[in-house]
């Protein structure tokens, strides 16, 4: 899909950090932000080696890199769970270092592209480099208004390029002017930063890799115990383990391909081919990393946005109805499921946004009521507890009290008294001869605790109540 026009949202004033540095601000522009921050992932695309003539390029280079984002799945699926942003800051020079080459440039973040292998990207880890993205993002998103910051260093550099840190993800924008679904190296150094994906590459091309520091990423395993496999519940019984990867019938399956995290042996990865293996237009990522990017997903943010009454203490009486809401961040493609329960007894047919439990539904004392959303998407095998967020009230249902004093029996045959109660609204005045069948001789629907009542003419009747609904 493409990306919202931009609009500029916010300048903001950033101090210069230290020596090289050239821009003296940070400009934030909002590209697409549905719904609310606080319930959004927020990804944050950044300036490198852009001059200041160059904010216009910058900017068509992010609402690009937003339609190559949302045009990959589960990214798709899932588009109203972001919001996307651009932070411009100018460069003296464009471009990044190449120490391969002997090219050096005066850039904002100080990025260079490897002495030895001249597409990976990186920024100092100090003051003159992340120090630098984090101070613009807290200066102009704070963590406690957009708590879910996915930050992307955008390079404008002609040679493909990029890396993913625990706190960072860099892509050239060597291919930023493709259209939706060349984003290959954007989307996959995402996937890495978001949810923490492993290369499936077989070689380092020559590079030391200490296996022991690979952090526990879902797609990729040492384990070739088919039960024991990460992804097992998406290998289909019939396929074997581990998996010929020349043997065409397992060509489209999930299965167990040996080659992964730079090594040709002993590591394995769930297809034959993925995002997270092949940087090429048109590769997905494969079920396994797309079921990654959707839990990551939901244990950063909830099924809904609000619920409704905010707070979670609830008190009625039981002649009034209680109403409950909640609204879901419904994907674009799929709806979430809604369950409502009562102490905790799903309430038959309630799976809607709106849940009223009727006057006396319940009897006076302390209850529970709990609003369940989920995500059913056949998209999750693994972990599906995580797709599922809860909210839940305490409601204290209290009986209104009624109580009748001052009785006086007038001079023509009428009676008086007075009704006085709590937690009533309309009254009901009864009278009657025999305590079994009453009849009703007056109502005040706007009752507030006391009413004077006097009964219109003597009558052959000798008991008299107030009653409240229910009743």
């Amino acid at each position: 899909m493409r990306a919202a026009v931009l609009i500029l949202f916010l300048a903001l004033a950033l101090a210069v950090p230290g020596p090289g540095a050239r821009a003296t601000a940070g400009t934030l522009f909002a590209l697409a932000t549905p719904g609310p921050a606080t319930n959004r992932v927020s990804v944050v695309f950044l300036a490198e080696g852009y001059t200041s003539a160059q904010q216009g390029t910058f900017l068509a280079d992010a609402t690009n890199a937003v339609a190559a984002i949302l045009s990959e799945e589960p990214f798709t699926a899932y588009a109203p769970a972001f919001h996307f942003y651009a932070i411009f800051t100018n460069s003296a020079q464009s471009g990044s270092d190449h120490p391969l080459t002997g090219q050096f440039r005066d850039t904002y973040f100080n990025s260079a592209y490897d002495a030895a292998l001249d597409y990976v990207i990186t920024i100092p880890a100090g003051a003159t480099g992340q120090g630098r993205v984090d101070a613009l993002l807290n200066l102009c998103l704070p963590a406690a208004t957009h708590p879910h910051r996915l930050p992307v260093l955008l390079v404008n550099d002609p040679k493909d390029g990029g890396s993913a840190s625990p706190n960072l993800a860099i892509a050239s924008t060597s291919l930023l002017s493709y259209s939706a679904g060349n984003g290959g190296i954007l989307t996959h150094e995402l996937g890495h930063l978001f949810a923490n994906l492993g290369d499936e590459y077989s070689t380092s091309e020559g590079v030391p890799v200490d296996a022991s520091t690979f952090p526990n990423e879902p797609n990729v395993t040492q384990q070739t115990n088919r039960a024991l496999i990460p992804w097992t519940l998406w290998i289909d019984p019939g396929t074997p383990v581990p998996t010929d990867p020349n043997d065409f019938t397992w060509f489209e399956s999930v299965g167990l391909f040996e080659g992964a995290r730079y090594s040709p042996t002993n590591w394995f990865r769930p297809r034959l081919n993925c995002r997270m293996r092949s940087l090429s237009s048109g590769v997905p990522f494969c079920e396994v990393c797309r079921e990654a990017i959707i839990r990551a997903l939901y244990q950063r943010l909830r099924a809904f946005d609000t619920a409704t009454p905010a707070g979670t203490a609830i008190t009625r009486t039981n002649h009034l109805p209680a109403a409950f809401g909640v609204a879901p961040l419904q994907p674009a493609t799929h709806t979430l499921t809604i369950e409502w329960r009562t102490n905790g007894v799903a309430v038959p047919g309630a799976t809607t946004t709106n849940f009223t439990l009727a006057p006396g539904a319940l009897p006076p004392g302390v209850h529970t009521v709990r609003a369940i959303v989920r995500d059913e998407t056949a998209w999750v095998r693994t972990g599906t507890g995580v797709l599922a967020d809860t909210n839940q009230w305490t409601l204290t249902v209290v009986a209104p009290q009624l109580w009748l004093e001052s009785p006086q029996m007038l001079t023509n045959g009428s009676f008086r008294f007075t009704v006085r109660g709590t937690n009533a609204a309309a009254v009901t005045v009864q009278t009657s001869s025999n305590l079994t069948a009453w009849t009703s001789l007056a109502t005040n629907a706007a009752f507030t605790g006391t009413w004077h009542f006097t009964n219109a003419a003597p009558g052959p009747r000798r008991f008299h109540r107030a009653v409240t609904p229910p009743w």
